[in-house]
C-alpha cells in the first residue's frame, strides 16, 4: 500500500489493523513509549512522529502476514502484508574446537592465536567471533 500526504480538507485518514499477525505483534513506537497497534492517524506516520514495527514472537515460523486498512470517512482501502522472518538459533552455544595452554613467564606476554584458541558456531560467521578471557590461572 503506497500513501502520500494530501492537503485536502475532509475526514482524517486512519491506519488500522484488520487482521493481526499469527507469529508476532504490530507495535506503535514513538520516542516515549511502545504500544500495541490497533489504529493510528496517517498524519502521525507521515510526519515521522510514530513508527509501525513488526516484532516476531520467537517461534520457529519463517513467515507471517496481517492486513492493514486505510480509512477516510466511508472510504476504506485494505492491503495484505507479508513478512519473511530470518530465524537464528540462539539456543545453540558455540563449540570450543581448540583450547590449548599458553605459558607465559612472570611479567612476560604471549600472543594467543587461532592455533591456541578456536571456536565454531553454525549461526555466526567466523569474522564476527569475539572470544573473551574471563579467568586467568
Amino acid at each position: 500500500m503506497s500513501v502520500k500526504k494530501m492537503s485536502s480538507v475532509g475526514d482524517e485518514v486512519t491506519l488500522s489493523v484488520e487482521t493481526v499477525p499469527r507469529h508476532g505483534r504490530l507495535l506503535l513506537v514513538d520516542n516515549a513509549e511502545t504500544t500495541p497497534l490497533t489504529s493510528t492517524s496517517l498524519n502521525e506516520l507521515l510526519d515521522g512522529h510514530v513508527r509501525v514495527v513488526y516484532r516476531h514472537d520467537g517461534s520457529h515460523s519463517h513467515s507471517d502476514h496481517f492486513t492493514l486498512a486505510l480509512s477516510q470517512g466511508r472510504h476504506v482501502a485494505t492491503t495484505a502484508c507479508h513478512v519473511t522472518v530470518q530465524l537464528t538459533n540462539h539456543d545453540a552455544r558455540p563449540v570450543m574446537t581448540t583450547n590449548t595452554v599458553v605459558r607465559v613467564q612472570v611479567g612476560g606476554s604471549a600472543i594467543i592465536t587461532a592455533d591456541n584458541l578456536r571456536a565454531t558456531d553454525d549461526q555466526v560467521p567466523p569474522h564476527l567471533y569475539k572470544l573473551t578471557c574471563t579467568h586467568l590461572y
